[in-house]
């Protein structure tokens, strides 16, 4: 299976041959080939946010929000539904484990930090859901 994240710049690869990474603009997002189901743009919080109900990664298709902070890529949160894909990607064995005091038996998660970002992924094994989360540093 295909590394969805480049761990070396934080780059997010889709199927259609597009990508976004911490210098993708609210306007890249909005142009991206999908179904976008909300954009919001609240000008003067500086806040802007893009849901995608269905975008493609390695042949799958994922829930993905993008969130931006005074122009600037923040956060990328992706659900996935099968959460065993997540298990199966290469960089979930670059990540760090997270200590879990609650239910730690049924959920697993990993955390790393990049020089450009963090990743934080997890897996729920009662319910097969999982999510990704991006974080970008601001320069």
């Amino acid at each position: 299976m295909q590394d969805i994240i480049n761990i070396e710049n934080g780059a997010l690869f889709f199927d259609n041959k597009e990508y976004i990474f911490a210098k993708t603009t609210y306007e890249e997002i909005l142009m991206m080939k999908g179904t976008i189901n909300y954009a919001i743009d609240h000008l003067h919080a500086g806040i802007k946010s893009v849901h995608f109900h269905n975008k493609e990664i390695n042949r799958s298709f994922y829930q993905i929000s993008f969130c931006f902070d005074f122009e600037k890529l923040n956060s990328v949160f992706i659900t996935v539904k099968d959460g065993k894909v997540i298990l199966k990607l290469p960089f979930w064995k670059n990540l760090k484990r997270i200590e879990l005091k609650n239910n730690a038996r049924k959920t697993k998660m990993k955390r790393k930090n990049y020089d450009w970002g963090s990743v934080i992924a997890s897996y729920d094994q009662k319910v097969n859901f999982g999510s990704i989360i991006i974080n970008y540093k601001w320069e």
